[in-house]
């Protein structure tokens, strides 16, 4: 489904994803740490880190299918929008701290010698997540077009599906935004994501930055539905209904 698709990129973009996770460390770790007793330390806690990350993603897969259900639903309210919104936040926060740790106990395992020679490993690493992104975007265009025109099918009164278009705009560039900002993040080489030593309040900024960005796209969201609801009749709902159905 074309809606699923846009929904899957935004569920990925909400859930235990960082900006200040580089990717691939675990084989760095391996690679480039000379000591064996710090390697075997740093690769425990990566795996543990890992571990948490998949139990993170349990759960807010659970958390999206939710949401799936309460956005198909034309009798939903906001409160039902918001207890979910509060239970993906509180599983993000849950994760920043997880992430926190590693990046905090990580340096005192890795030298600034290993971390420099770690750092073109890491620009390799997250140019192929760029290209991701980029093939993703690109996708993405698509399937807003796609979700564009089946509002104007089925939205019979000018005026009404106008306004369902941009609200859908509206979420769109609020999705975009969020991915400019991951990347943006990633690709400045002056970024903390670069720096050896970031302190614990440099992370909580950042961190903090990317919350604020994921809760604006989920009022917008949240904005979507309502307007889609205010716009259509019973029966231009009922037509909508499955493509307004996420599963993923």
């Amino acid at each position: 489904m074309i809606w699923a698709f846009i929904f899957a990129i935004l569920a990925a973009i909400l859930g235990g994803s960082s900006p200040l996770l580089l990717p691939n460390i675990d084989k760095l770790a391996k690679k480039h740490i000379e000591d064996k007793d710090r390697k075997d330390n740093m690769l425990i806690l990566i795996k543990e880190a890992q571990t948490q990350r998949k139990a993170f993603a349990k759960k807010d897969k659970k958390i999206s299918k939710e949401f799936n259900k309460v956005f198909a639903l034309r009798e939903s309210s906001r409160q039902d929008f918001t207890i979910l919104i509060d239970k993906w936040t509180e599983s993000r926060e849950e994760m920043q701290a997880a992430n926190r740790k590693l990046i905090h106990e990580s340096q005192n395992l890795i030298t600034e010698q290993e971390w420099e020679k770690m750092k073109p490993d890491f620009k390799e690493g997250i140019e192929k997540l760029d290209k991701r992104a980029t093939k993703n975007k690109k996708q993405l265009d698509k399937a807003f077009i796609k979700m564009e025109s089946k509002f104007k099918k089925s939205i019979k009164d000018d005026e009404r599906s106008q306004k369902a278009i941009q609200a859908l705009n509206a979420f769109k560039l609020s999705v975009y935004d969020i991915m400019k900002l991951y990347r943006e993040q990633m690709l400045d080489e002056n970024s903390i994501v670069y720096e050896y030593s970031v302190e614990k309040q440099q992370i909580i900024d950042i961190q903090d930055k990317h919350s604020k960005t994921l809760n604006e796209v989920l009022a917008i969201y949240t904005d979507l539905h309502f307007t889609l609801v205010e716009v259509t009749t019973e029966n231009e709902w009922k037509k909508l209904k499955g493509k307004l159905k996420l599963p993923i």
